[in-house]
Protein backbone atom coordinates (compact mmCIF):
# COMPACT_ATOMS: atom_id res chain seq x y z
CA UNK A 1 0.00 0.00 0.00
CA UNK A 2 1.45 3.57 -0.90
CA UNK A 3 1.56 6.35 1.55
CA UNK A 4 1.75 9.67 1.69
CA UNK A 5 5.02 11.69 1.62
CA UNK A 6 4.10 13.69 4.45
CA UNK A 7 5.12 12.66 8.45
CA UNK A 8 2.92 10.01 9.94
CA UNK A 9 0.50 11.40 12.09
CA UNK A 10 0.65 10.84 16.19
CA UNK A 11 -2.33 10.24 17.97
CA UNK A 12 -2.84 9.68 21.65
CA UNK A 13 -6.84 8.36 23.03
CA UNK A 14 -7.05 8.71 26.52
CA UNK A 15 -10.60 6.36 28.23
CA UNK A 16 -10.61 5.59 32.06
CA UNK A 17 -9.11 2.72 33.72
CA UNK A 18 -11.06 0.39 36.38
CA UNK A 19 -11.09 3.11 39.02
CA UNK A 20 -12.33 6.02 37.02
CA UNK A 21 -8.86 7.45 36.43
CA UNK A 22 -7.85 9.22 32.81
CA UNK A 23 -5.41 6.97 31.40
CA UNK A 24 -3.83 6.68 27.56
CA UNK A 25 -5.36 3.99 25.39
CA UNK A 26 -3.54 4.70 22.34
CA UNK A 27 -0.55 6.39 21.85
CA UNK A 28 0.28 5.87 18.30
CA UNK A 29 1.64 6.50 14.70
CA UNK A 30 -0.93 6.04 11.77
CA UNK A 31 0.38 6.43 8.00
CA UNK A 32 -1.62 7.78 5.59
CA UNK A 33 -2.72 5.92 3.22
CA UNK A 34 -3.52 6.71 -0.49
CA UNK A 35 -6.37 6.60 -2.00
CA UNK A 36 -7.56 5.70 -5.95
CA UNK A 37 -8.64 9.62 -6.08
CA UNK A 38 -4.98 10.46 -5.24
CA UNK A 39 -5.72 12.13 -2.04
CA UNK A 40 -3.95 10.12 1.28
CA UNK A 41 -6.46 9.60 4.19
CA UNK A 42 -5.45 8.55 7.93
CA UNK A 43 -8.22 7.46 10.15
CA UNK A 44 -7.94 8.84 13.53
CA UNK A 45 -11.69 8.61 15.08
CA UNK A 46 -14.90 7.11 14.28
CA UNK A 47 -18.11 6.93 15.97
CA UNK A 48 -21.27 5.29 14.34
CA UNK A 49 -23.89 7.23 16.07
CA UNK A 50 -24.98 10.43 17.93
CA UNK A 51 -24.41 10.84 20.81
CA UNK A 52 -21.37 8.79 20.62
CA UNK A 53 -20.98 5.35 22.70
CA UNK A 54 -17.54 6.47 24.69
CA UNK A 55 -17.60 3.13 26.30
CA UNK A 56 -16.24 0.40 23.95
CA UNK A 57 -12.84 -0.07 24.50
CA UNK A 58 -11.90 -1.05 20.62
CA UNK A 59 -9.30 1.48 18.31
CA UNK A 60 -12.58 3.27 16.76
CA UNK A 61 -9.29 4.49 13.98
CA UNK A 62 -9.45 0.83 12.90
CA UNK A 63 -12.69 0.91 11.96
CA UNK A 64 -13.54 0.81 8.05
CA UNK A 65 -15.45 3.34 6.84
CA UNK A 66 -17.10 5.26 3.82
CA UNK A 67 -16.84 8.84 3.23
CA UNK A 68 -20.06 9.71 6.10
CA UNK A 69 -21.31 6.33 8.20
CA UNK A 70 -23.75 8.10 10.34
CA UNK A 71 -22.05 8.65 12.78
CA UNK A 72 -18.35 11.20 13.39
CA UNK A 73 -15.31 10.81 11.70
CA UNK A 74 -12.23 12.83 12.09
CA UNK A 75 -9.67 12.43 9.59
CA UNK A 76 -6.16 13.52 8.26
CA UNK A 77 -6.29 14.12 4.72
CA UNK A 78 -2.84 14.48 2.65
CA UNK A 79 -3.40 16.46 -0.86
CA UNK A 80 -1.08 15.99 -3.67
CA UNK A 81 0.01 19.62 -5.51
CA UNK A 82 -3.09 21.49 -7.69
CA UNK A 83 -5.42 19.48 -5.90
CA UNK A 84 -8.76 20.46 -4.80
CA UNK A 85 -11.33 19.36 -2.60
CA UNK A 86 -15.11 19.57 -2.94
CA UNK A 87 -15.21 23.05 -0.79
CA UNK A 88 -13.58 24.73 -3.38
CA UNK A 89 -10.38 24.87 -1.33
CA UNK A 90 -7.30 24.07 -3.45
CA UNK A 91 -3.55 23.24 -2.78
CA UNK A 92 -2.24 25.53 -5.16
CA UNK A 93 1.55 24.49 -3.97
CA UNK A 94 4.08 22.43 -5.26
CA UNK A 95 4.35 20.61 -1.98
CA UNK A 96 1.42 18.15 -0.15
CA UNK A 97 -0.91 19.89 2.04
CA UNK A 98 -2.55 17.52 5.15
CA UNK A 99 -5.74 18.88 6.59
CA UNK A 100 -7.77 17.70 9.39
CA UNK A 101 -11.38 16.92 8.41
CA UNK A 102 -14.58 16.57 10.93
CA UNK A 103 -17.33 14.82 9.59
CA UNK A 104 -20.38 15.30 11.96
CA UNK A 105 -23.77 14.18 11.74
CA UNK A 106 -26.13 17.05 10.75
CA UNK A 107 -29.45 17.37 9.63
CA UNK A 108 -29.89 17.40 5.66
CA UNK A 109 -29.17 21.35 4.41
CA UNK A 110 -31.70 23.68 3.03
CA UNK A 111 -30.81 26.73 0.93
CA UNK A 112 -33.34 29.26 -0.97
CA UNK A 113 -35.86 26.41 -0.16
CA UNK A 114 -34.83 23.69 -1.80
CA UNK A 115 -32.87 20.73 0.32
CA UNK A 116 -29.51 20.33 -0.69
CA UNK A 117 -29.04 16.14 -1.92
CA UNK A 118 -25.58 14.57 -1.06
CA UNK A 119 -22.97 14.60 -4.06
CA UNK A 120 -19.94 12.10 -3.91
CA UNK A 121 -19.58 12.15 -7.42
CA UNK A 122 -15.60 13.57 -6.75
CA UNK A 123 -14.85 10.14 -5.35
CA UNK A 124 -14.92 8.80 -8.69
Amino acid sequence: MLHSPLPSIHRVVTSHNDQGQAVISYNNTLPASILPHRVAEAILWTTDSSPADVNSPDDKGLEQVGFLNGGSILRIVDLPPRTASMHQWDNETDEWAQILCVMAPARTPEFGGQTLETDLSFLS
